[in-house]
């Protein structure tokens, strides 16, 4: 009986061994393609994205630039109000 066990076991073991390694098996052809594929996809998305990220760095540097133009005019049309005020302010016998 115990003889007959240990062929038993021996036997199952093999056959367990043997299930193991089919399924440890390397990659078939269609499995490393679709695996080189989610690979490449994840480089194109990274591709886009720093595209994008370009597109708007860009975009938020022209409104930038925009600003400054807009912020020197400002200045320019103030210093221009304030010139224009006090001179009127010393016409009307004003000290400064």
């Amino acid at each position: 009986m115990t003889n007959t066990f240990i062929k038993t076991t021996g036997l199952l073991a093999v056959l367990l061994t043997a299930t193991v390694s089919c399924s440890t098996s390397p990659p078939t052809l269609g499995e490393k393609m679709i695996n080189q594929g989610q690979s490449m996809a994840k480089v194109g998305e990274q591709w886009v994205e720093g595209e994008n990220m370009i597109s708007k760095g860009e975009k938020m540097i022209k409104q930038g630039e925009e600003q400054v133009e807009e912020g020197r005019q400002l200045i320019t049309k103030g210093n221009a109000m304030k010139k224009e005020s006090e001179e009127t302010y010393k016409q009307r016998g004003g000290n400064l």
